[in-house]
């Protein structure tokens, strides 16, 4: 499993301090240090999708620390996000899946998952709660100001056209105009993902130097 491993090179990597923090700039004091200090290392599960079974995996994610301002702040590592125990793939795949297919619900687009076993081979037959799905969107539709920046650097160098592309969300998937709003802006998210990786080769969803626990 290729995610494994890269969570075994990212653990090696981490414990021999090679890994360099994904910030230039102070969260909080916005200033620019010669360098942010790893202070810490914390364990944490990640869950993974693989032919039909969840994977829990550990690894771990670095606290740094801001000289100037004494300011902590979480780095993930490159499929984590902050709060989220699902892989950054699983998530953005899933929810695309949810949006792009109109026949689509949160329980299809988790169909034909549950938990793999210890090392005795069991399988437990437990599914993924299908109201995970909807969290996952409702938190890519609440990152309006991520949203906001990543198509000003796309403005930057493509066209408005990219940017502005519109998809109706079918009136079945939502009761409400705030749930409506939030898919839309889920669904713009996702949809510049391509769009992003010909431009730059940052991360998806990149990181802007926010506060995480």
């Amino acid at each position: 499993m290729y995610l494994s491993e890269m969570c075994k090179a990212w653990n090696r990597a981490a414990v021999k301090r090679q890994i360099e923090c994904n910030k230039k700039q102070c969260p909080r004091c916005g200033k620019v240090p010669k360098g942010f200090i790893c202070c810490e290392l914390r364990t944490k599960t990640f869950l993974a999708l693989f032919q039909g079974f969840v994977y829990a995996f550990e690894a771990f994610t670095l606290r740094w620390r801001c000289p100037l301002c004494g300011q902590r702040f979480t780095m993930q590592p490159p499929w984590g996000l902050p709060r989220k125990r699902y892989v950054k793939g699983v998530i953005l795949s899933r929810c695309w899946r949810y949006l792009r297919k109109s026949g689509a619900t949160y329980r299809s687009v988790l169909a034909g998952t549950g938990y793999k076993g210890g090392d005795d081979g069991t399988i437990d037959e437990r599914q993924p709660s299908h109201t995970r799905v909807w969290h996952w969107l409702k938190d890519l539709g609440e990152m309006e100001s991520v949203l906001r920046r990543i198509k000003r650097l796309i403005l930057a160098k493509s066209s408005k056209r990219v940017i502005d592309r519109l998809f109706v969300i079918g009136h079945w998937k939502y009761k409400s105009e705030e749930r409506h709003g939030l898919l839309r802006s889920a669904y713009s998210l996702l949809q510049l993902r391509h769009e992003w990786h010909r431009l730059y080769k940052a991360q998806y969803p990149p990181a802007f130097g926010t506060l995480s626990s």
